[in-house]
């Protein structure tokens, strides 16, 4: 009669034997793995500025939207109540000017990748300075209107919001209208 100990020695033997004539089975399975992670680990760390640009204005929307919703929800949930209510309307269309100015620049990083070796590749540089600078004198010209009372420019007694919006739709229908030649002259 064998007893669960004989049995449970018998076991052990049979490993020894597997051991024996298989003994770097278990080990070459953990180096393919190993080997795995270490290549995708390379693969992120190669690609370069350039790839990830174009990596980028394939598809930006997602990145983009994420961002601009997560400004928006800064601006809502962090902005004191009394502050809030004396100057709704302004901040809002601060996050409106914020929201125009990220698509613009969405569009003008595409224009300026889609048209290498044309001239209209500098209309999508220039347009991102345009941008910028629209969109960063409308913000600072509200947080002035707001602390100070007054306009950056002190002759001004009206604020540069609508002006910085007209700059940043017309930044936007200038590229809309590049991306719709570049649409037009590629072949389908």
């Amino acid at each position: 009669m064998t007893r669960e100990d004989d049995t449970f020695f018998e076991d052990d033997a049979e490993d020894q034997v597997d051991d024996a004539f298989f003994p770097d089975e278990e080990e070459e399975e953990e180096e393919e793995y190993d080997e795995d992670i270490d290549i995708e680990e390379e693969i992120v760390v190669s690609m370069s500025r350039g790839e990830q640009v174009s990596e980028f204005v394939n598809d930006p929307w997602p990145r983009t939207t994420f961002v601009l919703m997560l400004i928006g929800f800064v601006l809502v949930f962090l902005t004191p109540p009394d502050f809030w209510a004396a100057w709704r309307y302004l901040i809002i269309a601060n996050y409106i000017l914020v929201v125009m100015g990220g698509v613009a620049l969405v569009y003008s990083l595409t224009t300026w990748s889609k048209s290498e070796g044309d001239r209209l590749r500098w209309a999508g540089i220039t347009n991102i300075f345009v941008v910028i600078a629209g969109v960063v004198v409308g913000l600072i010209d509200t947080a002035s209107w707001m602390l100070l009372g007054t306009s950056v420019i002190p002759s001004l007694d009206t604020s540069l919001l609508g002006f910085c919006f007209v700059l940043v739709l017309f930044s936007l229908y200038s590229l809309w209208m590049i991306q719709k030649s570049f649409d037009s002259a590629s072949p389908r």
